[in-house]
Parts: structure tokens; sequence; C-alpha cells
């Protein structure tokens, strides 16, 4: 599960509808998380999941604004054993970065969690970010990246035709974190199982909410998938529920099966 929660309104009634959604051995990574958030999901996950935090590793200084406590909590289930939780320190905004370990009966992957700069706040910033995440991407060989992206602006059915934000220097960044992620076997669930053709292939944010346009409708939210280990069973976006629930982002759920050639390649 991933979720920009947003750092507006409650956040009771986002944890219920986290809790409604979960099933065995649920993984989450949500986004937009500052310190006081985090201690309310921490007491409601307590018994269900160990929760890291990217703000215990990378603390706000007495000289930190707000922009800099929006961490990323990862929340593994209790059936997994789970460690070397870390930041990628080489980023720009490494609050906005985490991964953690996992394993269970033999088998180990590495989960990643990723929130992108906005291009109207950092400008050539955004990019710059984009290009260190492409870099930890080849470096860490994560199993699974959960990302708030803040892109493409056009979520192409063809992928070779999606368009990015300029970001000072025609989108390179971004096209490269994204092309990085395929280049070590992740895919995305909606083109590599659903073959959904419209554009954006989901609704995952609206850039403008005072107007009913497609062009503001935009699929900023993923989760990747190491196809050689997972069978993606299913992807839903559930828009409509998380913007009642009080998040600005849809809250995207990716049901997997561990493949049981993956399985028996850990025993040799």
């Amino acid at each position: 599960m991933l979720w920009n929660i947003s750092y507006l309104n409650p956040i009771e009634p986002k944890l219920e509808l986290l809790s409604k959604n979960m099933t065995d051995k649920t993984i989450i990574v949500l986004l937009e998380v500052f310190p006081k958030t985090n201690e309310y999901i921490k007491k409601y996950f307590d018994n269900t999941h160990d929760i890291y935090y990217s703000l215990d590793l990378r603390v706000p200084s007495r000289y930190d604004g707000r922009n800099r406590k929006m961490g990323v909590t990862i929340l593994i289930d209790k059936s997994y054993n789970s460690n070397n939780h870390n930041v990628l320190n080489r980023t720009p905004f490494p609050d906005r970065t985490s991964f953690v370990d996992i394993s269970s009966n033999g088998n180990s992957h590495r989960v990643m969690g990723l929130h992108s700069l906005t291009g109207v706040g950092y400008g050539r910033a955004k990019s710059t970010q984009f290009f260190s995440f492409a870099e930890s991407i080849d470096e860490y060989r994560p199993d699974i990246v959960m990302i708030d992206a803040n892109e493409p602006w056009i979520d192409h059915p063809n992928f070779n035709e999606n368009v990015y934000n300029d970001n000072g220097n025609k989108g390179k960044g971004a096209k490269t974190f994204f092309n990085e992620m395929i280049n070590i076997g992740l895919v995305d669930p909606l083109r590599y199982n659903k073959k959904v053709e419209t554009s954006p292939l989901a609704l995952s944010y609206l850039t403008y909410t005072k107007k009913e346009d497609d062009k503001y409708k935009k699929r900023y939210d993923f989760i990747y998938i190491n196809k050689d280990k997972f069978e993606i069973e299913d992807i839903n976006y559930l828009f409509e529920e998380a913007i009642n629930a009080g998040s600005d982002h849809a809250l995207v759920l990716c049901d997997l099966k561990e493949k049981l050639w993956a399985k028996m390649k850990n025993l040799y």
C-alpha cells in the first residue's frame, strides 16, 4: 500500500481507511508524515507492524522548516523479519526517502519509499533529486519501489510517449529515474498486467480541483515491482475514498504473490 496521506486534515480517518484495506502481510509506505502524525501511526499499528520513520535517521534541526519535517514512514507486517533501515543520504532531502530490508522463510526483499520534490517549489532541484534517485535504484536494487513522483505531466499508454515536466532540463531527471527502474527489472503493474489504454492510466492526483478537465488529472503515485520475484495479482487506485478520508492523493493498493522459483533460488 502506498499513500501520500497529506499533512492536511486529521489523521484518524486516514488510519481507518488504511486499516479497512489491510490484508495479511501488508507492507505500507506513507508520505508527508510529520513527527506528531508518526506517533499516532505507531500507536495505531504497534501490534501488527514494525514501523520505520525517515526522520528518526535524518533528524530535523532547529533551523529546518516545515518542508524538512515531512518524512517517510514504512510499516512492515510483523510476520516478516525486517532490518537495515536507512535513508538515501546522497539525495537532496534524504528525509523524503527510506528503505528497509525484509525477509521471511529465507526469502529477502528490499522495500523503498520515495517522495519527489515539486517543480513549482524547487525547480531544478527536483531534477537533481531524480538523478540521485536513479543512482540509488542502480546501487541498492530495491524489489519494491513506492513513490509520489509528482510526474509525469502526461502518463501515456505508450511509456515511451510519456511527457515529463521541464524542471530546468527538459525532464531528463524524471525520465532517467523511470528508465532506471525498468533497467533493473522493475515494472509498473498497470502497464505490465492490465495494459490500460487511457491517459492517465489511473487517477491519483488533481493539479487543479476547481475545474473538471482531463488535463488536470494525473497519475503521480506509483508502485514498481520486481517482476522476477513477484506475480502481480492486482493493482487499484482508490481516489474518492482517499480524498474523503482527508488526503489529496489516491491510496494505491497492489496485491502480490511471491514466485515459487524465487523461493527456490534462495536455497542455493
